[in-house]
């Protein structure tokens, strides 16, 4: 089990994205302003990654850190791999 988290991992209809890519098809299912990143998709990927990685070191200065996460419920542990 690693102990840090490097990056984000979405597999959706067979399709892979990582970090950035990851993030903006995730973005699609989420509420405003969060939604409105997903038509960002089209730009490079390492245009976008470099904005993601940048966002990914200031992220505890901006949004802090906690000490323990929330538990999913059993509805969102059905949408989990095992």
């Amino acid at each position: 089990i690693p102990q840090t988290l490097e990056s984000v991992v979405l597999v959706d209809d067979g399709r892979v994205h990582v970090r950035s890519k990851a993030f903006l098809y995730v973005a699609k299912y989420l509420t405003r302003p969060w939604r409105w990143a997903y038509h960002l998709r089209w730009l490079p990927a390492v245009l976008l990654d470099l904005v993601y990685r940048f966002i990914a070191r200031i992220r505890y200065r901006v949004w802090g850190k906690f000490d323990s996460c929330q538990r999913p419920t059993e509805d969102q542990q059905a949408h989990l791999l095992p």
